[in-house]
């Protein structure tokens, strides 16, 4: 019998006729077993060992193809290791954005408002970098929350529905100015106006804005105009105190209306070092924007 190259699709030699009609292939019943073997040097080796039986006959024909050890082709073993990394990349890359997804800041709730107002009272300070003392980003933009009479990084604040909100910012950053003029007006707040330095106002220049503090959905945009850029005691970084450094002081009130969580932020450009300014503090919770919980 002639074994022909077509034994590794599973068909079956023909056998030599002298001179008769060659008969057709048959399909052949075939199957494959897993060898290993350890070698002298302790290297795993394993192959395949592929039977091919013919017909009914208990005539067998088998070839054996090395999977593993130092017979491994160069190709493969490429492909093993491109495989490993990327599983260990892959891996990697969903840790870090498990842990990005379940971070959030804690959660600080507005001190209460003298009991014939009926609200509540929100102390904030925005700062030009928020130091090592409150983050791994020390050069990060951010707004802190004064509780506990002392300042915290946090942008995650709980407020009473239906009320009536008190904010006081004290602005220590230097402005970066605004690219939608529109963001300049103050809106949405009781009385349309807030204060700045003790004066009342209802806009800023668009180039002198530093940051801004809106709500969106409540439809509240409040400007924060920026300290003089040849201020004398500008504040380096977090915490920042208004008794000892430059800085700009803004009141103004809101209604928070019904029980809901609503996102607020900077729409100001402020990230130094970012893609037009976009990135880093400004996209990542607990920095320049964040959620109030109306409760």
């Amino acid at each position: 019998m002639i074994v022909s190259p077509a034994l590794g699709r599973g068909t079956r030699a023909a056998p030599e006729t002298d001179g008769a009609a060659a008969v057709t292939p048959e399909p052949v019943k075939s199957f494959m077993r897993i060898l290993s073997q350890s070698s002298k040097l302790g290297n795993p080796r394993a192959w395949a060992y592929i039977e091919w039986q013919h017909g009914g006959s208990n005539c067998f024909i088998g070839r054996r193809f090395e999977l593993l050890g130092s017979g491994l082709s160069l190709f493969a073993k490429k492909l093993i290791g491109v495989t490993t990394a990327v599983a260990v990349v892959g891996a990697l890359l969903g840790l870090y954005v498990a842990g990005w997804a379940t971070s959030f800041p804690k959660e600080v709730s507005a001190s209460a408002a003298p009991a014939s107002s009926a609200g509540a009272n929100l102390t904030l300070e925005t700062v030009a970098a928020v130091g090592a003392k409150y983050s791994s980003h020390p050069s990060w933009v951010s707004y802190l929350v004064r509780t506990g009479g002392r300042w915290q990084r946090t942008t995650d604040f709980k407020l009473p529905a239906n009320s009536v909100v008190s904010v006081t910012i004290y602005q220590f950053d230097s402005p970066t100015g605004l690219r939608n003029p529109f963001m300049s007006q103050v809106q949405g707040t009781v009385g349309a106006g807030a204060m700045l330095d003790g004066k009342p106002f209802n806009a800023i220049p668009p180039e002198e804005a530093s940051h801004t503090f809106a709500i969106p959905e409540l439809g509240v945009f409040v400007p924060l105009a920026g300290v003089p850029e040849e201020a004398k005691h500008p504040c380096e970084e977090a915490p920042c105190e208004p008794s000892t450094t430059d800085h700009r002081t803004i009141t103004f009130s809101f209604r928070t209306g019904n029980k809901g969580r609503y996102r607020w932020q900077c729409f100001v450009p402020c990230a130094a070092g970012w893609y037009f300014g976009n990135g880093g503090p400004m996209q990542t919770l607990g920095y320049m924007d964040g959620f109030i919980d109306v409760v």
